[in-house]
């Protein structure tokens, strides 16, 4: 299937343009919450079909869809940040790309298609106008508006080109094709991990994938059509895809929760889902870890891309050790599988702490000490929070930030690591 044909490429932006959006970027870091939480609302209530596309868990805080005091809402946060970080960027848009691949890999993957994107910017410039009131003249709002549609074809571009790239690999699919669980299992002791094993349900290969990218499942729980992403933990061998779900703890709200509780609850071997070609930018380099200590950290379920990181690695030149963070030994997960690759892999280390916060004292220990930390590249996965942790912690140890690769299980993040 070839990609969808992206609209007619607009003209370079102007000079005026530019400067009145690069003006506004205080504006937009100051109001952009706000903004962004009047934009979702508004979409959600008028476009199911878009809604469906998106965690509901990460719309819940102070002034988002689901206002529940203790904090901000992350999905508007998010987008809030990449507001802003356009604005601020529009004259040197090279500094946004990396957050843009990882973008284009997440919209791909949920099947986000070109005549998404003006819903989208209808919206979000009609949350501007709401928000700011008077203080948008017309000229703002046509240098928004023409920034929006500039920015709108860079993606579009991009994903339908990535699209066919992924299209392209062994065994790889454009849209959603329907999968079998073939196999489902307890991951941990206390049950509140689960691994489904899927199998095209069309009996055709299973796509390949790097370790640490992710799948997305497009399931009904009750509550309408609604999509997820879920790191990929089992071994790219063309013939299944292995996932391992954790069910949500969000607050008991309908729609929040309600697919992780529906692929623990509902789904039984035989049963058929849709899902995504795998996607993502979180993936193993075998060259550093050829030449340099490797360190892998898992906060809790963050470990299934750190997993399907150690079912692609082969044997390493330099040390490598995965380090796994769980709130108790019931949580722990796969760690047979854990120990069972690192096995393979020439003896690689491997470490598991219970009730036990990352520190920096922890992670140089895994280097082998502070000095080879420094030298060290660190690949961590798991909740915004653990990923914090961990920087705030290889920065103490002098980790240079080019070291620190990195996912969080939330909305994708304009800043140097990646999101899933």
């Amino acid at each position: 299937m070839s990609s969808p044909t992206p609209p007619p490429a607009p003209p370079p932006l102007s000079h005026e343009s530019i400067e009145i959006v690069k003006s506004t970027a205080p504006i937009m870091r100051e109001h952009g919450y706000a903004i962004t939480t009047c934009m979702y609302k508004d979409m959600f209530a008028k476009c199911p079909h878009i809604r469906g596309m998106f965690n509901l868990s990460h719309q819940v805080g102070e002034g988002a869809l689901f206002d529940v005091p203790g904090g901000r809402a992350e999905q508007p946060m998010s987008l809030a940040a990449a507001v802003a970080a356009y604005a601020e960027n529009i004259d040197n848009l090279a500094a946004l790309g990396p957050a843009v691949e990882t973008i284009a890999h997440k919209h791909v993957s949920l099947n986000v298609l070109p005549e998404h994107y003006p819903t989208v910017g209808a919206h979000l410039i009609g949350a501007v106008a709401t928000v700011l009131g008077d203080a948008v003249t017309p000229e703002i709002a046509a240098a928004w508006t023409e920034a929006y549609g500039f920015l709108a074809h860079v993606f579009i571009t991009r994903e339908n080109a990535l699209r066919d790239e992924l299209a392209a690999r062994e065994g790889g699919f454009d849209g959603w094709k329907p999968f079998v669980v073939a196999h489902k299992s307890k991951a941990n002791a206390s049950g509140s991990m689960v691994s489904l094993v899927l199998k095209p349900a069309d009996g055709s290969a299973a796509p390949r994938f790097a370790g640490g990218q992710y799948l997305s499942v497009r399931c009904d729980p009750g509550t309408g059509m609604t999509t997820r992403n879920y790191s990929l933990c089992g071994e790219p061998d063309g013939v299944a895809l292995r996932i391992t779900v954790k069910r949500s703890a969000a607050p008991k709200l309908a729609e929040v929760g309600s697919v992780s509780a529906h692929l623990h609850d509902a789904v039984a071997v035989g049963d058929t889902l849709d899902v995504g070609i795998p996607a993502g930018t979180f993936s193993f380099d075998q060259a550093l870890a050829d030449t340099a200590p490797t360190v892998l950290v898992a906060g809790g379920v963050g470990l299934t891309a750190l997993v399907g990181m150690l079912h692609q690695a082969k044997a390493p030149k330099a040390p490598l050790h995965y380090v796994g963070f769980f709130e108790s030994e019931a949580e722990a997960a796969l760690a047979d599988v854990v120990k069972g690759r690192c096995a393979a892999l020439a003896g690689a280390a491997h470490t598991q702490h219970c009730a036990t916060p990352v520190s920096a004292a922890l992670l140089a220990d895994a280097a082998g000490g502070a000095a080879a930390a420094r030298g060290a590249t660190f690949y961590f996965c798991g909740s915004p929070s653990f990923t914090k942790a961990v920087r705030r912690a290889l920065d103490e140890l002098g980790v240079p930030k080019a070291q620190q690769r990195y996912e969080n299980f939330g909305p994708s993040l304009f800043d140097n690591g990646t999101a899933a």
